[in-house]
């Protein structure tokens, strides 16, 4: 039977946390937002009182009051494969619902199989995708320092190499704020998204805490910021989520980004992280993109991730709510 508790009082059991902390959640551009500071509730799955599946659900409610929609924003996670089949079944038993949603997630289970399984449970793949990116370039961090540097583009080596010929000062969590407001003049000037005010506090706040936490990495030349990464922690993955170089023509040249993405990833698996995601990699541009091709100097591991699915509790009303959304698009 599910459970359904708030998420304030929702707590991993030790069993639990083995396989949960490797939760690496891909909803939305939300990434820093604690795990149920904004859903509703939370579904719960359990074997002999051992939580093995949750799901953190908001909903949406359907115009004209006819009902509402479940929205899955953060999970599933669960122990295995059969957890998850057993999660996603019991959630579908919901029948005071319309349909229930699911966008891109990733753990430590297999793609291919949650893509089965979500297939082979009457879940429908969505012909658009909400998430901001569906494929990723990975770094696996398990080889040792010597052997990442080896696997480097030959080009990239040599951009390293001659970053570091330039003395920089490259502070870590020391220099947030500024990094902060030296991305967001970036943005302002390029009509791109700010990194928000909540999103700044959170930021300031989580870099406060131990070392297996969020990454802020600064490049200073001379007093002067130059570069600047905000990575973000997320089970056993550190996500590239900002970056910004100095666009002055001085330092536009100057292969500053290279050298501070190189840095963290030696300090991820320093921290104990098992992945450093680059936050995306389009597909079909491939490595005809400039900066497709700077991540592939990092690594070839190209992940795909799950695409969006939904499933239809009520399948008139649902048929009648995708028809809106799809006039919405």
């Amino acid at each position: 039977m599910l459970e359904i508790v708030e998420p304030s009082k929702f707590s991993l059991d030790n069993r639990a946390k083995v396989w949960a902390d490797n939760a690496f959640y891909c909803q939305s551009q939300s990434w820093i937002e604690s795990v149920g500071s904004s859903q509703e509730e939370c579904y719960v799955t359990k074997e002999n009182d051992n939580i093995i599946a949750y799901s953190y659900v908001k909903y949406k409610k359907f115009p004209l009051g006819i009902g509402r929609v479940a929205v899955i924003e953060r999970g599933p996670v669960a122990r295995d494969i059969n957890a998850l089949e057993l999660h996603l079944k019991q959630i579908t038993e919901k029948k005071d619902l319309i349909q229930i949603e699911v966008s891109p997630f990733n753990q430590h289970l297999n793609n291919s199989d949650v893509e089965s399984t979500l297939a082979e449970n009457g879940w429908l793949k969505r012909s658009f995708q909400r998430a901001i990116y569906t494929n990723t370039v990975t770094v696996d961090l398990a080889p040792t320092e010597e052997e990442l540097r080896k696997n480097l583009r030959r080009s990239l080596k040599t951009q390293i190499n001659k970053a570091k010929k330039l003395e920089l000062d490259i502070c870590v969590n020391t220099q947030v704020e500024k990094a902060i407001e030296f991305h967001n003049d970036f943005a302002r000037s390029q009509g791109i998204a700010e990194i928000s005010e909540k999103e700044k506090r959170l930021l300031l706040s989580s870099v406060l805490q131990d070392d297996k936490t969020n990454l802020v990495l600064t490049a200073w030349k001379n007093d002067k910021m130059i570069g600047a990464i905000i990575l973000l922690a997320m089970g056993n993955t550190i996500l590239y989520q900002w970056g910004v170089s100095h666009r002055g023509e001085e330092y536009r040249k100057l292969p500053i980004t290279h050298l501070l993405h190189w840095e963290a990833i030696c300090l991820a698996k320093k921290r104990g992280y098992s992945f450093y995601d680059f936050g995306g990699y389009w597909l079909e541009k491939g490595d005809s993109n400039p900066i497709n091709r700077f991540k592939t100097g990092f690594s070839k591991d190209i992940d795909s991730l799950v695409g969006e699915h939904f499933f239809r509790v009520s399948r008139a009303r649902s048929w009648l709510y995708e028809a809106i959304i799809e006039r919405r698009k």
